[in-house]
């Protein structure tokens, strides 16, 4: 029988590399760019106001529906530990 060594696990593809650098340098600049066009013309952003409050509301269901999606989890994980 034929030894095996360790498995190593092999570098990601650069594919991969390059779109988790776009998103990384999309998520940092994208605060920057905003506060950027507020300090240079206010009324650029003004009409995002309406349209942010909507999302805003989204963002709070989806992080509501998270949490609630979350216990029947917790409950799966606690079952399993009393069955070992």
């Amino acid at each position: 029988m034929e030894a095996r060594g360790p498995a190593v696990a092999s570098w990601p593809r650069p594919e991969v590399l390059l779109a988790l650098l776009v998103v990384v340098v999309l998520l940092m600049a994208a605060p920057a760019l905003v506060a950027a066009i507020s300090i240079v013309d206010q009324r650029l952003l003004a009409g995002a106001r309406g349209w942010s409050r909507h999302v805003s509301t989204w963002l709070s269901y989806l992080t509501h529906a998270s949490f609630v999606l979350a216990l029947p989890l917790v409950a799966i994980i606690a079952h399993a530990e009393e069955d070992k």
